[in-house]
């Protein structure tokens, strides 16, 4: 459908308007060709314009050898309408920021790590880049900061970007083929893309008048990805400055949790002192209790008549394991008929910790019930007949576990 269609007018290679009119020489299908274009193609790893020909929103762009085919959704125009169109300016500033910052981590990453350092490939998007370079081994913290500073140093310099045409031949003569970054482009006229004597490279994308347009750089993540390329990951401009934002936010928010927790554990700390002192005077209260069901602090107890079984058990938050072994462990040793069960929330898990007395352990084994009624909680567990602890995640069953804790010890 392309044969006989003139080359395409590339406006972004001259005054770059943001908005255009321009005749329709060609539709069909979703696609359209325009007799020139400032929409920029998909090519060299920079992603394409987005934006609006009349009422139709691009949504991808290609060229095929010179001329530019536009995607488009809505309503197709005519072939030989002319047409209103307007580039997505947002868009378009991020990725030309993301394509100059390229060039220059490109430049920085060298004279921080070697010059075997080469472009491996590239991608520029509107928020975000990336840069996949030639190195022997992963990037240390201390190599991509220093890096950084590089890049961000260039900006600071406002060096202008300057963009020539140079016969091929010419081009390879005056700057040698490292100017081929992004790889050798069969091509007569190369169009040289050149930050002071930094970096020279061949580049068919878009880019900033000046390095001060940048405004910052910030590495947001490297990783090596192959044998001898690693990729640094990276955002400019706006994004660089939300990125720095967020991560300041995080930071705050990592530091308030730290402190949350902290205040959490010498609260637990306090708990659990307070918890061991109150043990014994607990325990005394309990054996005091005569036959039936009594309640002191939560923690309830149903002794039975003598030969049966005596069953205690606690579902209180305020308790946690170190209580629950230790007047588990004393209850048993003052009751040998007696199983206790303790059962706590424990952040996002809820816990079971059950004792037996030495008489009652040959008959209602403690392992066995911690398996029971963590299987209730959603979990599992396990242990000895006179020992056993487990847990789950759901919470709601609680008493459920304890009604099945209590009709195995009772019947």
């Amino acid at each position: 459908p392309l044969e006989g269609i003139p080359d395409t007018e590339l406006l972004f290679y001259g005054d770059d308007p943001r908005k255009f009119d321009a005749k329709v020489l060609k539709s069909f299908d979703s696609f359209v060709v325009l007799d020139r274009t400032a929409f920029y193609a998909r090519g060299g790893g920079q992603e394409p314009d987005h934006g609006k020909i009349g009422s139709c929103d691009i949504t991808d762009i290609t060229k095929h050898g010179n001329i530019v085919v536009h995607e488009i959704k809505g309503e197709i125009p005519k072939e030989g309408d002319t047409v209103s169109c307007t580039v997505d300016a947002k868009r378009r500033d991020g990725i030309t920021k993301n394509h100059t910052s390229t060039h220059i981590i490109n430049t920085s990453a060298r004279s921080v790590l070697g010059s075997w350092v080469w472009q491996h490939s590239a991608f520029k998007e509107e928020d975000h880049a990336r840069l996949d370079i030639t190195h022997h081994s992963a990037l240390t913290d201390d190599e991509v900061v220093k890096i950084e500073q590089a890049a961000n140093s260039i900006i600071e310099k406002s060096i202008p970007v300057k963009i020539e045409n140079f016969d091929r031949g010419t081009a390879e003569q005056k700057y040698g083929f490292r100017i081929y970054q992004g790889g050798v482009v069969p091509v007569k006229s190369v169009r040289i893309v050149s930050i002071g004597d930094l970096d020279i490279e061949a580049c068919g994308g878009t880019h900033v008048a000046n390095t001060s347009d940048v405004k910052e750089i910030k590495i947001t993540k490297t990783k090596r990805i192959q044998d001898g390329v690693v990729r640094i990951e990276f955002v400019s401009g706006d994004s660089a400055k939300e990125f720095v934002k967020k991560k300041l936010q995080d930071s705050e928010n990592k530091e308030k949790e730290e402190r949350l927790r902290e205040q959490e554990k010498e609260k637990r700390i306090e708990r659990r002192q307070l918890a061991k002192e109150r043990i014994p005077i607990i325990a005394k209260s309990l054996s005091d209790c005569k036959q039936g069901i009594s309640t002191i602090e939560d923690i309830t107890i149903e002794l039975s008549v003598s030969d049966k079984a005596n069953f205690c058990y606690s579902t209180s938050n305020d308790y946690d394991d170190v209580f629950h072994i230790g007047l588990g462990e004393v209850l048993c040793k003052a009751d040998p008929r007696l199983v206790y069960c303790g059962l706590f929330e424990q952040g996002e898990k809820i816990r079971a910790i059950v004792y037996a007395g030495d008489e009652i352990s040959k008959e209602k084994n403690a392992g066995e019930i911690v398996k029971s009624i963590s299987q209730i909680l959603g979990g599992a567990g396990g242990g000895n007949p006179k020992f056993g602890q487990g847990g789950g995640t759901d919470k709601s069953k609680k008493e459920d576990a304890i009604k099945n804790a209590k009709s195995m010890v009772i019947e």
